[in-house]
């Protein structure tokens, strides 16, 4: 929810432009000394992701609808929240950034309890 430092621009892959790659500043893990985040496959989420501005149940079906979430299948998505690396940065994103509450085990069962019993969006 800011402006990216050094006029870094999203680039068509979602990792930067030609020349100014995500990975070129951002390693696989966050560097305690420049206070640089990083975590494997770093870069912006695709623009069809999306949440800013979308009430709960918008978010909800965007979660759901694999023309915005990347592709992922239901299943997909609890693989992704309990497991993906990118993901975990969220409860390790480094000095001076809160992270995310729980645990990514405790997202992940949390996924497979929402896929389990329908996946219902709020009306």
């Amino acid at each position: 929810m800011h402006t990216h430092r050094m006029n870094v621009w999203r680039g068509p892959d979602d990792h930067g432009a030609v020349g100014m790659k995500c990975g070129a500043c951002h390693g696989t893990e966050n560097n305690p000394s420049s206070g640089v985040p990083g975590a494997p496959n770093w870069g912006l989420a695709p623009k069809s992701m999306e949440w800013v501005g979308l009430n709960l149940r918008e978010l909800c079906l965007a979660l759901k609808d694999p023309k915005k979430n990347h592709g992922k299948s239901l299943e997909q998505l609890i693989e992704h929240n309990g497991e993906e690396k990118l993901v975990s940065w969220g409860w390790n994103p480094g000095p001076g950034r809160e992270p995310v509450p729980g645990t990514q085990k405790e997202f992940g069962e949390n996924t497979r309890r929402w896929v389990e019993t329908g996946a219902a969006c709020p009306g």
